[in-house]
């Protein structure tokens, strides 16, 4: 059964792991399709600050997956994925697909209701992503960008010399008396 998802896969997290594994089950010893965002491609989506990680080092991360204990039935495939392909722009992915001609495409559930690529193609299966709030490169980045201005204003804090008006700061004699 041949098994076919995309997406950009930046930053890969949990979610990605889990519904590619859901991926290698339905496929099990059949080939496992992945399509790739271009780092363009991602770009024109995420914005000029993205991809994180490059294409070449994005289908690395993905190529080096293990699928040991993914499924029981017939012969261990040792690898989650067996092909992955950029693709730079919808027509290119749709060619892919049509190429391809999956039995399957499977998609998050963040996509019930929005136009999937090739559907007309495959019918979609669309994998329930767990812990949503937790599981998506864009709830990462605001995570870490957040982690980042409190830190940076508590060193500010921590380093300013002048007392906040806010602030009931007053100076500390780290001296003990005796």
């Amino acid at each position: 059964m041949i098994v076919f998802t995309n997406g950009c896969f930046d930053m890969l997290h949990a979610g990605h792991v889990q519904m590619l594994q859901y991926c290698r089950y339905l496929a099990q010893e059949d080939p496992l399709y992945v399509g790739i965002d271009s780092d363009s491609n991602v770009r024109a989506a995420k914005g000029s600050q993205r991809p994180y990680y490059s294409e070449a080092e994005r289908t690395s991360m993905l190529m080096r997956l293990s699928a040991n204990g993914v499924f029981e039935k017939g012969k261990l495939n040792p690898l989650l994925v067996d092909w992955v392909y950029p693709f730079d722009n919808d027509e290119e992915l749709y060619g892919l697909i049509k190429k391809l001609n999956p039995h399957y495409l499977v998609k998050g559930d963040e996509w019930i209701g929005k136009k999937v690529i090739g559907d007309d193609i495959a019918p979609v299966l669309f994998y329930p992503t767990f812990f949503k709030q937790r599981c998506s490169t864009s709830e990462f980045e605001r995570r870490i960008l957040q982690r980042n201005l409190l830190e940076n204003d508590s060193e500010q804090a921590a380093h300013s010399r002048e007392p906040s008006k806010e602030s009931h700061w007053r100076p500390v004699n780290w001296r003990r008396n005796r």
